[in-house]
């Protein structure tokens, strides 16, 4: 019985630290004496995009994340130059 419970506290508590990992942060409020971006339509908006991306270093998988890796960066270079043209 006291095994059972402590398995069950253990998986909740894992669980609840899952949920919490994948809760949306907070925003932040513009500050008291800046503009909102939409009030001046001239200045240009910057977006920025956080991707994860898991590449095996060891093992039998190594050569084909190399390959990934590279067509990873290769594809981050090309939407950093459209993005800034």
């Amino acid at each position: 019985m006291h095994k059972k419970l402590l398995n069950l506290m253990v998986f909740v508590l894992v669980f609840s630290m899952l949920l919490a990992a994948c809760a949306a942060p907070a925003t932040e409020a513009p500050a008291a004496n800046e503009e909102p971006a939409a009030a001046n339509p001239a200045a240009p908006t910057e977006k920025t995009i956080v991707i994860g991306f898991t590449a095996s270093q060891t093992g039998a998988q190594e050569v084909s994340s190399k390959r990934q890796v590279n067509g990873f960066n290769l594809w981050m270079k090309q939407v950093n130059d459209t993005a800034s043209s």
